[in-house]
């Protein structure tokens, strides 16, 4: 039973962990579109700030 449970717990971090990535790489993703669409300007700025 006790090893049933330690692998429950494990595949649940390993879970975590993967949406964790998943996150954070959308998070990157967003502040890079964020950065690039400053970059390219004033019309990418108004459409992104002032909808």
């Amino acid at each position: 039973a006790a090893a049933a449970l330690s692998q429950v717990a494990e595949e649940l971090a390993s879970m975590v962990a993967v949406s964790g990535i998943k996150s954070s790489k959308k998070w990157r993703a967003c502040e890079i579109q964020k950065k690039n669409e400053y970059r390219s300007g004033n019309i990418a700025f108004n459409r992104t700030y002032l909808h």
